[in-house]
């Protein structure tokens, strides 16, 4: 669950010693950040991903969010079950409709973590 990724993340920035050092850096207010919250086949509306995003808001961003060109890219992926096509098993949408059975599933796994490069430079 996203609850438990962001009490994993906490105590992995609190006990570790690169935990401590990669997550120092949000608390630098000259330094950008933006976080990036993939759903792996399912939609999510902007109001759902800032709920997801604020779980991880003991982490003290103290920089300007900057969507472009940010100092720090964090990323939370929700994982879902995957039909052998790529496509969602238990969409959480049917065309434009909620289908709450599916929505109230939990994902197969929560990951976050800082992305370090992107890009071919």
């Amino acid at each position: 669950s996203i609850e438990e990724a962001s009490k994993g993340a906490k105590k992995w920035a609190q006990e570790s010693t690169i935990g401590q050092r990669i997550f120092s850096k949000v608390s630098d207010v000259s330094q950008s950040w933006k976080m990036t919250v993939h759903t792996l086949g399912n939609k999510f509306s902007r109001e759902e991903q800032d709920a997801m995003r604020k779980q991880f808001s003991y982490l003290g961003f103290a920089g300007p969010v900057k969507m472009k060109d940010s100092d720090n890219e964090y990323i939370l992926i929700r994982e879902v079950e995957m039909d052998a096509c790529g496509n969602p098993k238990y969409p959480r949408h049917n065309k434009k409709e909620l289908v709450p059975e599916n929505a109230s599933r939990p994902p197969l796994g929560v990951y976050f973590g800082r992305i370090v490069g992107s890009g071919r430079d």
